[in-house]
């Protein structure tokens, strides 16, 4: 990657990219990202799925909060925009929704989603769950239906997770930097994410 990017640079190959990376990988190797700056890297999408040692755990991540930390810290430093993605786990309360929050704001600016833990098919942690699921998993495997039981219940547990991405999009950098849009543009936007939460505060109705 250090190659491909001093050539973009030789050559003077003005584009701009976006890109997936583990934070690990970003903490090993911050000059990299430096460099990837210089030839026009932008935003860096980074599962950070967690930001508490017990719950990043359980995710098999192989990596910790002080690493996810790290990576916020030296992306926002060489000014690469930061998509961070979080796992939403089926046994959250309303405490651990609300820390959640509290930890998406600390990272603004930033683009922000989610995901709700499923276990994938094929894996240990599919087969051990193979008693638990609430539906078809295969059916309602997208990452955002719940094939777990909620300790919230669905109905609340979806309006926790669509007031997750109310807040996210109060840390979005075209807010937080007050960037110019085209008032069409802003309208759109405003429709677009409001129909969105919308949509996820009903997902338990998918089960009915």
């Amino acid at each position: 990657m250090t190659d491909v990017a001093e050539l973009l640079l030789q050559r003077g190959i003005k584009k701009k990219y976006i890109s997936w990376a583990r934070s690990d990988t970003i903490v090993r190797h911050p000059e990299l990202f430096k460099l990837w700056k210089q030839a026009g890297l932008g935003l860096v999408y980074v599962g950070l799925d967690a930001m508490r040692g017990t719950q990043i755990d359980n995710y098999n991540k192989k990596t910790s909060v002080e690493t996810n930390i790290k990576a916020v810290e030296i992306l926002r430093d060489i000014g690469i925009t930061l998509h961070a993605s979080f796992i939403v786990d089926p046994d959250f309360t309303a405490d651990d929704f609300t820390a959640l929050e509290r930890e998406v704001l600390k990272l603004c600016p930033a683009e922000v989603t989610f995901t709700v833990f499923s276990p994938a098919p094929g894996t240990q942690l599919f087969q051990k769950h193979k008693d638990d699921y609430i539906c078809d998993p295969f059916l309602f495997y997208d990452c955002m239906h719940t094939i777990l039981p909620t300790r919230l219940g669905l109905k609340k547990f979806y309006a926790h997770f669509a007031r997750l991405t109310s807040v996210a999009l109060r840390a979005n950098p075209l807010r937080v930097n007050k960037i110019k849009v085209p008032k069409r543009e802003i309208a759109r936007v405003i429709y677009r994410a409001t129909k969105y939460i919308f949509a996820l505060r009903n997902m338990y109705k998918d089960y009915i």
